[in-house]
Order: structure tokens, then C-alpha cells, then sequence
């Protein structure tokens, strides 16, 4: 038990600083929210695989309200069968001035049930 949640930790860790590096990435996640693909165009630029991301959570990646609107359209996406986007914005340090940076996260929904 211990030993998983320092796996899930440490998996948590790496996404969340892939996360910061890199903004176009596309996740294919089930209604719970769980990542169950990952593409980059090229994933030379990624610094860790996109297996990596299997089977965490998008809580793993995005702080708390910001991964409740995104429960939330994924589940109008299910239920209505379209495209919704989220904006949002996240403000970091860079060095001691903090930053808002804005992303944009699109939901299509899928092929299958999930």
C-alpha cells in the first residue's frame, strides 16, 4: 500500500512538470477521468513516455477546481455527444513575480463508451 503510494506520488510528481512544459498534449480519458491514452505529435520532445500517464488521474494534473469543471464537461460531453471546451488559467512563479498562463482544454467525445 505504502509502496503504491509512492509510485503514484512519484507518477504525480513527473506529470505535473511534464504538464508545465508542454501544452499540446492530447489525452483520451474514461468518464472518471482516468487517462487511458496519451499522444504528442512527436514524442522526442516528451521527456517521459506517454505510457507514463496510464491509469492516473487527471486530479494528478490539474489542482482541484480546475479537475471538477473538467468532471463535470466530460460528463456533458458523454451525455450530449459534443465538443465542449474549458478555459482556465494558472498562475505560476517565474522567479518571484507570479504569472497567469491560459490554456484551453478541448473534449470531443469518443468512439466508445468510455
Amino acid at each position: 500500500m505504502i509502496e503504491q503510494q509512492s509510485e503514484i506520488s512519484a507518477k504525480k510528481a513527473i506529470a505535473q512538470k511534464l504538464f508545465c512544459q508542454i501544452s499540446h498534449l492530447c489525452f483520451q480519458l474514461n468518464l472518471e477521468g482516468k487517462i487511458i491514452g496519451c499522444y504528442l505529435e512527436n514524442e522526442a520532445d516528451m521527456p517521459i513516455s506517454p505510457r507514463d500517464f496510464l491509469g492516473l488521474s487527471i486530479s494528478h494534473l490539474f489542482p482541484k477546481s480546475i479537475c471538477q469543471e473538467l468532471l463535470k464537461e466530460i460528463f456533458l460531453v458523454s451525455q450530449n455527444q459534443q465538443l465542449r471546451i474549458l478555459r482556465y488559467s494558472l498562475t505560476r512563479l517565474h522567479g518571484f513575480d507570479p504569472t497567469a498562463q491560459n490554456y484551453e482544454v478541448r473534449l470531443i467525445p469518443g468512439m466508445g463508451s468510455d
